[in-house]
């Protein structure tokens, strides 16, 4: 039977407004309920793993109300998209990339260790 994928948590803290960089903190179970990780918001958008994707290079999800896309974190490029316009594809490409050493360290985090 195959396994069913989950999202795991990253919990990410916007820094101040204008610098648009992230921290890392604890993820609380009343953030994720259901043991649906919801990544730590920035502006519209939320950043998640699937806990079944370890085989893959790293990448992070990213979903705005129906709109998803899949970004390689290394390099950062875009792997494909549903419902983002262009200019919102690129703002996303910004954010993974200013925060892609946290990205990767939660992803060695989970799949490496």
């Amino acid at each position: 039977m195959p396994r069913k994928q989950q999202r795991v948590c990253l919990k990410l803290t916007v820094l101040p407004a204008s610098s648009g960089r992230i921290r890392q903190a604890r993820c609380s179970p009343s953030h994720c309920p259901d043991a649906m990780p919801a990544i730590r918001k920035f502006g519209p958008y939320k950043l998640f793993f699937y806990s079944g994707e370890g085989n893959e290079p790293p990448h992070v999800h990213v979903w705005r109300d129906q709109a998803t896309a899949k970004f390689w974190l290394c390099p950062v490029c875009l792997a494909r998209s549903r419902r983002f316009s262009r200019t919102e594809l690129r703002r996303v490409k910004k954010l993974v990339e200013r925060n892609r050493s946290i990205l990767m360290e939660k992803w060695n985090e989970h799949f490496c260790d």
